[in-house]
């Protein structure tokens, strides 16, 4: 399964699935794959990370699978391997940044990204200058605001 199958570090193509999908025995019209590939996003990739021309993509509406199978070519899915103790490990991150629970059939990567996310748009833009602030805790707003790609945060 496509957004099963753990890559390396550097995905594998969305123009491979494309290709397949477009090639006997399947023969998907292009117009039918945004809402196939998005079907299966949302029912397989349990933790998966999307790139454009390898810059992570961290917010993935349904129109953009429009966007995404026209420019394949530039898109690369990264799938990581998730054993229990990987999936506690991002359920959990996220529950304590938002103190919710991602859903069973949620993307892990995704929701925790989007849990730090969340938090840190609430923490003042005063408390990085601040001198009240611990060193673990000036560490960490900076390693938040440093982080570009969440599989390697």
């Amino acid at each position: 399964m496509f957004f099963r199958e753990p890559t390396d570090a550097r995905g594998k193509p969305l123009s491979a699935l494309v290709e397949r999908l477009a090639a006997p025995p399947y023969g998907v019209p292009r117009a039918v794959m945004p809402l196939l590939i998005a079907a299966g996003y949302r029912a397989f990739a349990r933790a998966v990370a999307l790139y454009i021309d390898g810059i992570y993509l961290p917010d993935v509406l349904g129109f953009q699978f429009d966007q995404l199978v026209m420019n394949s070519d530039a898109v690369s899915i990264r799938v990581v391997a998730t054993d229990l103790k990987m999936i506690n490990y991002l359920r959990e991150l996220s529950y304590a940044f938002t103190h919710e629970q991602p859903g069973a059939e949620d993307e892990l990567i995704r929701a925790a990204h989007d849990a730090i996310a969340q938090w840190r748009a609430g923490v003042p833009e005063g408390s990085r200058r601040t001198q009240k602030l611990d060193t673990p805790a000036k560490a960490l707003l900076r390693a938040i605001d440093a982080a570009g790609d969440p599989v390697d945060m």
